[in-house]
Formats: C-alpha cells, sequence, structure tokens
C-alpha cells in the first residue's frame, strides 16, 4: 500500500504542487504586511555572534559526521577480518565531509 504510493508519481507531483502553494501563500501574506506597513524583518545575527554561532554549528556537525565516518569505517575494516574492502567507503564519505565541516568552519580565521 505504501510503496504503491511512494512509486506514484502523482504523489510526488501533488506534493511538491502543496508545498509550492504554501511558500506562495507565506509570500503573498508577507507582501499584504508589507503594503500595511506592518512587516517587520526579521534581525540578523550580526558579527562575531553570528559567526561564532555558524561555528559552533559546523564544529557539532563536522564532528558527529565525521564520528559516524570513523566508526562505519572501522566497523567495515574489523568486519574484513583486517583487510581494506570496498564497504569501507561508505564510512570515509561522511568522514571527508566531516573533516570539510571542520575545516571550513575556521575558513574566515585562516583567511584573516
Amino acid at each position: 500500500m505504501l510503496q504503491d504510493l511512494i512509486a506514484n508519481p502523482g504523489f510526488w507531483i501533488g506534493l511538491f504542487a502543496f508545498l509550492l502553494g504554501l511558500g506562495y501563500m507565506s509570500h503573498r501574506e508577507r507582501m499584504a504586511l508589507i503594503d500595511k506597513g506592518l512587516y517587520k524583518p526579521r534581525r540578523e545575527f550580526e558579527g562575531l555572534r553570528h559567526r561564532s554561532v555558524v561555528s559552533a554549528g559546523m564544529i557539532i556537525g563536522g564532528l558527529i559526521t565525521g564520528g559516524i565516518g570513523l566508526a562505519i569505517s572501522l566497523g567495515a575494516f574489523w568486519a574484513a577480518g583486517g583487510n581494506y574492502t570496498g564497504w569501507m567507503l561508505f564510512g570515509l564519505i561522511p568522514l571527508g565531509i566531516g573533516a570539510g565541516l571542520l575545516l571550513g568552519s575556521r575558513w574566515d580565521d585562516f583567511l584573516d
């Protein structure tokens, strides 16, 4: 039953149309508030606070993703009896993404 629903392209087209309609209604609401002068834009984080919040999120994400990748790689290495196998690739990909997040969190510090 669920497999038939997921495989049906009409379901995905309908879901996309619904989400597109929600976005359009949000846009129309915002434009009406702007016309009436009632819209107050959200304040963005400024300066160091914004940078530190983004960096903290990227560090946490990088540590989690890299740790999962390392665990998968070591598990595949151990399961293969100490031989390097193609299954280790499934751990090396998230390990590389985690390393990229960790390096990217400090990219501004490297450029300064």
